[in-house]
C-alpha cells in the first residue's frame, strides 16, 4: 500500500503539468499570434538609411574585376624561349591537367598555391560511369565536370598554360578542351586593368630634369 501511495504522487502530478499546459496553449494560441504581429510591427525600423558606398570585403572581388594585381616579368609564358619561365605566373587561376596510367585528374589552382576545385577518374561517382580511367571519352567527361564545378564556385575563366604544340599532338588534351568550352567555361583571363597612366597631382614628378646628353 505504502509503495503504490508514493507511485501515485509523482503521477498525478505529470498528469497535471500535462492538463495545465493544455489549457495554456489552448488559451493563448490567439495571444501569441497578436504578440507575434505586434512584436514584428516593433522590429520594423523605418528610420534607416542606406550607406552611400558599398565596400566588397570579398577577397576575390578584385580578381573577378580584373583589377587584382599580376605577377610580371614572366614573358609570354612559352617554353624554349629566352627571358621567360613556363609555366608563367602572371594569372589568378591556373587549370593543371595530368593524366597518368591509370587514371585522368584536373585542378583548378589559385596563384597563392591553393587548390579550388579538384576532379578526377578516382571518384566512384565516376569511376563507375566510365569504360576506363584515361581514354579520350574520359578526358571529355573530366572536363565537363571539371568546368561545371568551377562556374558553380564562381570563377568562369581561368589561365590554360599548356603550349599549343602539344595540345596538337594530344587528342586527349583536345577533347578535355573541348567539354570545358561547350560548357561555358573560357580558357583565358581577362588582362589586369592598369591605371599607371593616371597620376594624381601629388603622384607627379616635379623638380629639374636631367640634362641631355650629347
Amino acid at each position: 500500500m505504502f509503495a503504490s501511495k508514493l507511485l501515485r504522487v509523482p503521477y498525478r502530478k505529470s498528469i497535471r503539468k500535462v492538463v495545465t499546459s493544455a489549457e495554456k496553449l489552448s488559451l493563448t494560441s490567439a495571444a501569441v499570434d497578436t504578440f507575434y504581429q505586434n512584436e514584428k510591427k516593433k522590429s520594423i525600423k523605418t528610420d534607416i538609411v542606406p550607406h552611400k558606398t558599398f565596400i566588397n570585403r570579398n577577397p576575390r572581388n578584385l580578381e573577378r574585376l580584373a583589377l587584382a594585381h599580376k605577377d610580371q616579368g614572366w614573358g609570354k609564358g612559352i617554353p624554349d624561349r629566352p627571358a621567360t619561365n613556363w609555366p608563367t605566373g602572371s594569372y589568378h587561376h591556373r587549370i593543371l591537367f595530368e593524366v597518368t596510367g591509370k587514371h585522368t585528374y584536373a585542378s583548378l589552382l589559385h596563384y597563392h598555391g591553393n587548390q579550388v576545385v579538384a576532379v578526377s577518374t578516382r571518384e566512384w561517382s565516376i569511376q563507375k560511369m566510365l569504360y576506363k580511367g584515361n581514354d579520350v571519352s574520359a578526358c571529355y567527361n573530366i572536363g565537363t565536370i571539371f568546368a561545371e564545378r568551377c562556374i558553380r564556385a564562381g570563377i568562369s575563366c581561368a589561365a590554360w598554360t599548356i603550349p599549343q604544340n602539344m595540345v596538337d599532338n594530344s587528342d586527349r588534351i583536345k577533347s578535355f578542351c573541348t567539354a570545358v568550352v561547350e560548357t561555358g567555361f573560357v580558357l583565358e583571363e581577362p588582362d589586369q586593368i592598369s591605371f599607371k597612366s593616371f597620376q594624381p597631382p601629388h603622384v607627379e614628378k616635379k623638380g629639374p630634369r636631367p640634362p641631355r646628353r650629347v
